[in-house]
């Protein structure tokens, strides 16, 4: 029986489920690798590259660019791409990439951990 990403993915996110990222990364990898340009590959690889047994900020940042260059609206990823800019000590490109969305989207993703800011901070 040869590559079926229907299957693959359903098995991954049985994984993620049950939070066994050790089975979800091979998963992700492989159906990143057979549709780099899936979004829903991109974002489930990148968040597999950014969980703490061991996480490559640097890597998942590649991701999540390639993802917007997709779909720029996609909260998820910029998301994602936010916190591993945070990891890796880069707040102003972080910040950055939060003004970036909610030019874009919405500010719902972001309020829950931007206390100290405010929409309007990020819309000029």
């Amino acid at each position: 029986m040869g590559f079926n990403a229907t299957d693959t993915l359903i098995r991954a996110y049985e994984a993620v489920l049950a939070d066994d990222w050790s089975t979800v990364t091979p998963l992700a990898k492989t159906l990143y690798a057979s549709d780099p340009n899936n979004l829903e590959y991109l974002q489930l690889y990148g968040s597999c590259l950014i969980q703490k047994t061991n996480p490559n900020y640097t890597e998942a940042i590649r991701v999540f660019d390639h993802a917007i260059e997709i779909a720029p609206e996609s909260e998820q990823v910029s998301i994602g791409r936010f916190h591993c800019l945070m990891a890796l000590g880069r707040r102003d490109d972080a910040l950055l990439e939060c003004r970036r969305y909610t030019h874009l989207g919405s500010w719902d993703g972001y309020k829950h951990f931007m206390p100290p800011y405010d929409e309007k901070d990020f819309r000029t």
